[in-house]
């Protein structure tokens, strides 16, 4: 069974034909505001196909956190089983019955434990080996460190009840702060989007109201020089303002990263 790179994310024919046509149209509505022409259509189209890469990097990011939110229920899940005297691989075999109660087929954690079942029945590999190759793939820090920490209890005797135990906690503890601190940023991001699309509504509050005020902008050379550096400054801030508030406390690899291998993945496929 084929295993999932979380690094990279394949876009389904209506999630591409979605964005594709609402990027579209907001980028004809936005360069038709700066520039007031209707030629702006091919532009738009291009930056549409341009930006694809960045949004399947977005869905790849959203899939990770899922899986991390759900792995921390799989821990809950083996900890019970572990307790009970079940050996680990056996535990983590028969978990995805536990996690169906919680999530739906399709969620990354449910396909993780079915491709983890079916390894462990065709090739009786042991669940360290199977938690290690998810936190390689998924390049999640806490996926491997208790993976590499399980391996040594293993070979060693150790109490896995309680690194399961203390490893569970410490997952819930940081998934806390995070969203402490998404809720925190949160007004700040509403307040970024709020100053980016301030450009465009006065534009389009002096085209409805006074028309004339914005000829020499639309119509000299000077003019679209200004409208395009205003643009491209808009654009630039809404940009750094995301960075800037952007959460990033479990993958090793930068969000450039993953889109860099969404693009190369895309060029492939094209």
């Amino acid at each position: 069974m084929k295993t999932i790179d979380y690094d990279i994310y394949k876009l389904s024919k209506k999630e591409k034909t979605e964005y594709l046509i609402s990027v579209t149209i907001l980028s004809s509505v936005l360069l038709y505001l700066f520039y007031n022409t209707t030629l702006v259509v091919l532009p738009a189209i291009l930056c549409a196909c341009l930006t694809e890469g960045y949004y399947a990097a977005y869905k790849a990011k959203k899939r990770r956190d899922v899986l991390i939110e759900q792995f921390r229920d799989l821990l809950y899940s083996l900890s019970d089983a572990v307790a009970a005297g079940r050996h680990m691989t056996e535990a983590l075999k028969d978990a995805r019955s536990d996690l169906l109660l919680i999530y739906d087929e399709n969620t990354p954690m449910i396909k993780e434990l079915e491709i983890m079942k079916k390894r462990i029945e065709d090739a009786n590999e042991s669940a360290e080996e199977l938690l290690l190759d998810l936190g390689s793939r998924s390049r999640v820090r806490d996926i491997t460190a208790f993976a590499e920490v399980c391996r040594i209890c293993s070979n060693t005797g150790g109490d896995i009840v309680r690194v399961i135990g203390i490893t569970s906690q410490m997952m819930l503890d940081k998934l806390t702060i995070v969203r402490d601190i998404e809720s925190y940023t949160a007004q700040k991001k509403f307040e970024g989007k709020i100053i980016a699309l301030l450009p465009p509504l006065i534009i389009l509050f002096l085209k409805l109201t006074a028309p004339d005020y914005l000829l020499p902008m639309y119509e000299s050379m000077a003019g679209r020089i200004i409208m395009t550096a205003a643009l491209l400054l808009m654009i630039c801030g809404y940009i750094a303002a995301q960075k800037i508030t952007d959460i990033g406390m479990w993958n090793d690899e930068n969000d450039k990263g993953i889109f860099k291998k969404n693009q190369i993945k895309k060029g492939k496929r094209d």
